[in-house]
């Protein structure tokens, strides 16, 4: 059985993002650009630090015990000839990060950078890279089943949570909620992009930490009060109601069973 994710973080901070500390975090962040594999891993972990939470683990050689860890390994179940990824940043039963990193246009019309990596920052061709990361990072989620030490298929938790991140400018946030197939914009179209320069924000504070006090404790699911919240800690899907709305704002779209 795949390894769940034990209580033992250190408890979140709540002096963990003051001002002074997110304003050094965006400066420090700001001026990398262009270099995602150099800096992927290295932002991800001082971001953790900057929120209170728990960074990630060194990973091992299986995956069944790699609940939360860079680069982990995904077999491709979707199509017909054998295929494999790694997934940038996965935590069992929350989130699959995918990790790219762009360039501002001022760095680039001033020739700063030789190289835009994927893409400069506001085109339409950096706006087809962002909504790719979400894409791969939804098929990594659809295809994390793995096999125990006997060879026997063994179901992993879908992650209720994608994100899309251009190291060092943004986090796009994708939710699914009973829809294994289906990652819609949280909390909404309209402000599931969150830029560094939001960090310092409460409410983007409280969307992407787990909720303070005993409730930490134990597995927190999320549930529909918590929708304004990204889960750092274990959550599940919900199932779907057909009078909820979609955190999208429309109505919910119908399950298969309806």
């Amino acid at each position: 059985m795949p390894t769940p994710i034990p209580d033992d973080a250190p408890p979140s901070s709540p002096e963990a993002a003051n001002p002074e500390a997110v304003a050094a975090f965006v400066a420090r962040w700001q001026a990398a650009q262009a270099a995602e594999i150099a800096n992927a891993q290295s932002f991800v972990i001082e971001l953790c630090g900057l929120l209170g939470v728990e960074p990630p683990r060194p990973a091992t050689t299986d995956p069944a015990a790699d609940a939360y860890v860079f680069e982990r390994p995904v077999r491709f179940e979707d199509t017909a000839d054998a295929a494999s990824g790694r997934i940038d940043l996965y935590k069992r039963g929350c989130v699959v990060l995918e990790t790219k990193q762009g360039v501002d246009a001022e760095n680039e019309a001033r020739g700063r950078r030789r190289s835009t990596g994927h893409g400069t920052r506001g085109t339409a061709a950096w706006d087809r890279t962002m909504a790719a990361a979400k894409r791969q990072a939804a098929r990594y989620a659809r295809n994390l089943d793995l096999t125990d030490a006997a060879g026997a298929p063994v179901e992993e938790p879908v992650p209720p949570l994608v994100i899309a991140c251009d190291v060092g400018h943004c986090l796009d946030l994708y939710a699914n909620f009973g829809h294994p197939q289906r990652y819609v914009p949280f909390p909404d179209s309209r402000t599931y992009r969150v830029t560094l320069d939001r960090l310092g924000e409460p409410a983007v504070q409280e969307r992407l930490t787990p909720p303070r006090g005993p409730a930490r404790r134990g597995p927190w699911q999320t549930a529909p009060t918590d929708r304004g919240r990204l889960p750092i800690k274990e959550a599940a899907p919900l199932p779907m109601e057909k009078s909820d709305e979609c955190v999208c704002g429309r109505s919910r779209h119908r399950t298969e069973a309806s």
